[in-house]
C-alpha cells in the first residue's frame, strides 16, 4: 500500500465556523491565542511531480505549472486528517466507575501518524509515550500528533486537557507502512489513525507562498473525485491486516471533506484553480500530462462541485476509510447533557458515508470540535483543534477504558476480539437523527458509560445482557431467550475476509462483502420476526428500515420494533447467506433486553418450589 505526501488532515480540509482550522500558540501553558489558516500541500514534495520554474501557457490556453513522471500516483497522496471530548463519550464518568478506576492502566495504544508527537510534553510525564514502534524518527515533531496522543492519554497536568485513558501509554508509528505494521502489531489494545488519502478540494502551494485552491483528482476524466467511497487497494490492505490481527481495534478518523468546495480556500489567482490533467487537456494532443491552472468557468473543465455528491454531503469518505474491519469515527460538537437531553449536532466538516457499494461507512461519532489538548510547540503548550482527527482519539481512548473493564470482568490479560470491542461501541452508542443507523453518524455517539454498564450486566448472576463469540462453519447458530417486556437489541460484528478492490471508474457499486452473515430474531412460535437495519444507498437520507436481510455490511443490528410480552420465548439466529470463504468465520454477538431460558434441571426446581408455595397457600386458606 503506497503512501506519500504527508500533511495534517485536521488542518488540510477542516474549516471551523470562524474559517480557521487550528489554533496554536507559544510556550505559555493554558489556552492559546494565535490562529492560522490551514497549511497547504507542497506539490513539489510529491514524488514524481516536477514544478516548473515559470508556468507555461500551453496549446489550448491552459497554464502548465508542474509535470509528472512514472512515479506519480494521484491516488496515493496522504494527509493527516480534554475534558470536553471526554464528556461527549462519557469517558470521564467511567474513570471512577464503581470504584474501578478505569484509566487504561497497563494498556498500550498504538498511534499511527504522519509526524511525531512531542514525547517530552509535561502531559506525558516522561512515561506516557514509548519509543517509536517502527524506529522511524525522521518525521518532525508536530502539534497534530502531540494533540492526538494527549487526547488519548494526557495525565491532566492541565485538568482541562486530561486524556480519556490517562494511565495508558501510547506507542507511536509513522503512517508510511501502516498496513504491514498493523498486521504484526502485538500487545496493542487499540490503534488510532487520524489521517487519510487526499481527495477532492484541498489547497496546495507551488512557488507561491499563498496556497491555491486545488482539485486533487484527474479532471481530464472526472468531474467528481472517484476516490470518495471507493474500496481500493488501500482498503484491501487494511482489511487484510485486521482480518489477520483479529484482536486489534483499529480506529480511523472519517475525514473532513464534506463541505469543501472551490471557495473553501484562499485564491491568490482570482477565478482559477489547480488540477491534474492526465493527458494535458488535449487527449492525444501536444500538451503533456501534469498540473494545470485553469479558469473556474472554463468551458471544458469548469471547477467541480462541492465534495460529498455536489453538496449533499454523502459519499465523502476517502479510500482508507472505506475498509470493512476498522471503526470509522465522525465528528460532532460537544455534548455535556445527560439522559434524555443527550443530543448532539454533526460538525460542518465531518465526512459522511456511504461507500460506493452502499455500506454505512461511518461507525460512530465523538467530539471533534474545539478539542483542547497538548500542543507540539513546547513542553507546556496547549491547542484547541477541530477535526475528525480529534474525534478519533476521543473514541480510541474511551474504548481503551471499556476494553480494560471487559478484560477485568473476564479475569484475563487477553485482549478481546476486535469484533467484540467494535460491537460494544455500536450496541451501546447513543442514537442521533433518524431512529437506527444512518450514513451521517453511523450508530450514533459513543457512550463509554453505557458500554461498561452493559459489560457489568453480562457478568451479573442473572444477566439481561450477553456476549457470544463463535465461529460459523456450515451450521446455523441459534439461542433461545425470554423477553423481559421491553426493547430487545442484538448486534453482530465480524472481521470479514478482504474483498476485491474496485477499479478506477466512478462509483463502482459491486458489493465487497465476502462472508455474508445474517442476523435475525424470531419468536419461538415463528409468528413474529425482526430483521436487521438496512440503509438505502439510492436514497441516503431515508431512515434505516428493517424490511429484510442486510447483504452489504459486516455490522448488523436488530432492534425489536415493538415490545414482546414478558416471558415470550424467542430465538436469535446467525446464519451464512451464500458460500463461506475460509475455514470458518469468527463473529461476536451482543444481546440485551432478555433473559436466558432456564435449564431443565432449573425448571424442575422452580416447579417444585411453585408446588410447595401453592400447598402453603391452600393450607393457609384452610
Amino acid at each position: 500500500m503506497r503512501r506519500i505526501t504527508p500533511v495534517t488532515l485536521a488542518a488540510i480540509s477542516v474549516l471551523s465556523v470562524s474559517g480557521l482550522a487550528e489554533a496554536v500558540g507559544g510556550s505559555a501553558s493554558g489556552s492559546v491565542g494565535l490562529a492560522y489558516p490551514s497549511p497547504a500541500i507542497s506539490l513539489g514534495a510529491i514524488p514524481g511531480v516536477e514544478v516548473l520554474l515559470e508556468p507555461v501557457r500551453m496549446h489550448n490556453g491552459l497554464e502548465l505549472v508542474a509535470t509528472v513522471d512514472h512515479r506519480f500516483d494521484i491516488n496515493a497522496a496522504l494527509s493527516t486528517f480534554n475534558v470536553q471530548a471526554g464528556d461527549t463519550t462519557n469517558s470521564e464518568d467511567i474513570r471512577p466507575f464503581a470504584g474501578r478506576n478505569l484509566r487504561g492502566q497497563g494498556l498500550t495504544i498504538g498511534m499511527w501518524e504522519v509526524n511525531r508527537p512531542r514525547t517530552t510534553h509535561q502531559e506525558f510525564g516522561g512515561v506516557g509515550i514509548l519509543a517509536s514502534g517502527d524506529g522511524d524518527n525522521a518525521p518532525p515533531v508536530d502539534t497534530h500528533a502531540t494533540h492526538v496522543a494527549a487526547t488519548m492519554s494526557a495525565l491532566g497536568i492541565d485538568p482541562n486537557a486530561q486524556g480519556m485513558a490517562p494511565s495508558a501509554v501510547v506507542r507511536p508509528y509513522t503512517a508510511t507502512n501502516d498496513a504491514a505494521e498493523l498486521t504484526n502489531a502485538a500487545g496493542l489494545v487499540a490503534s488510532n489513525h487520524s489521517y487519510g488519502l487526499i481527495r477532492g478540494w484541498t489547497q496546495t502551494t507551488i512557488a507561491n507562498p499563498a496556497p491555491e485552491r486545488t482539485w486533487f483528482a484527474d479532471r481530464e476524466l472526472f468531474a467528481e473525485d472517484p476516490g470518495f467511497g471507493k474500496y481500493d487497494a488501500t482498503s484491501v490492505g487494511l482489511d487484510t491486516a485486521l482480518h489477520t490481527n483479529k484482536r486489534l481495534l483499529s480506529v480511523w478518523s472519517a475525514g473532513n471533506d464534506r463541505n469543501d468546495n472551490v471557495n473553501s480556500y484562499p485564491a491568490p489567482f482570482a477565478g482559477q484553480y489547480l488540477t491534474f490533467l492526465s493527458q494535458g487537456g488535449d487527449g492525444a494532443g501536444p500538451n503533456p500530462g501534469g498540473w494545470y491552472r485553469i479558469g473556474t468557468g472554463n468551458a471544458t473543465y469548469p471547477a467541480p462541485g462541492q465534495d460529498g455528491n455536489n453538496g449533499a454531503g454523502y459519499d465523502s469518505l476517502p479510500q482508507g476509510q472505506t475498509a470493512k474491519n476498522s471503526l470509522i469515527v465522525g465528528a460532532i460538537n460537544e455534548i455535556t447533557a445527560e439522559g434524555t437531553g443527550r443530543t448532539g449536532a454533526m460538525s460542518s466538516f465531518s465526512s459522511w458515508g456511504m461507500t460506493d457499494d452502499g455500506r454505512m461507512g461511518v461507525t460512530v461519532v465523538g467530539n471533534g470540535v474545539n478539542v483542547y489538548s497538548a500542543s507540539g510547540t513546547a513542553n507546556n503548550a496547549y491547542a484547541t483543534l477541530n477535526g475528525t482527527s480529534m474525534a478519533a482519539p476521543n473514541v480510541t481512548g474511551t474504548m481503551t477504558q471499556v476494553i480494560q473493564h471487559l478484560m477485568a470482568e473476564r479475569g484475563t490479560t487477553t485482549i478481546p476480539l476486535s469484533a467484540t470491542s467494535k460491537a460494544l461501541a455500536v450496541h451501546t452508542a447513543h442514537d442521533l437523527y433518524n431512529t437506527g443507523p444512518d450514513y451521517q453518524s453511523g450508530y450514533g455517539v459513543l457512550d463509554g458509560l453505557a458500554a461498561v454498564e452493559f459489560v457489568d450486566d453480562v457478568y451479573e448472576a442473572s444477566p439481561t445482557s450477553f456476549i457470544f463469540e463463535e465461529t460459523l462453519t456450515d451450521t446455523r447458530w441459534s439461542h433461545e431467550f425470554l423477553a423481559l417486556g421491553g426493547e430487545i437489541k442484538a448486534t453482530l460484528v465480524w472481521n470479514d475476509v478482504p474483498g476485491a478492490a474496485h477499479g478506477a471508474a466512478l462509483d463502482i457499486n459491486t458489493s465487497v462483502l465476502v462472508n455474508n452473515l445474517d442476523l435475525w430474531i424470531e419468536t419461538a412460535d415463528e409468528l413474529t420476526r425482526f430483521d436487521p437495519w438496512s440503509l438505502d444507498p439510492t436514497n441516503p437520507s431515508a431512515p434505516a428500515s428493517q424490511s429484510g436481510s442486510n447483504s452489504l455490511d459486516n455490522i448488523e443490528q436488530v432492534l425489536s420494533t415493538f415490545s414482546l410480552p414478558a416471558g415470550t420465548a424467542f430465538n436469535v439466529f446467525v446464519d451464512l447467506n451464500g458460500t463461506l470463504t475460509g475455514p470458518g468465520q469468527e463473529w461476536s454477538l451482543l444481546i440485551s433486553g432478555a433473559s436466558l431460558v432456564p435449564e431443565p434441571a432449573t425448571l424442575a426446581l422452580l416447579s417444585g418450589v411453585a408446588t410447595i408455595a401453592l400447598r402453603r397457600r391452600r393450607s393457609d386458606k384452610a
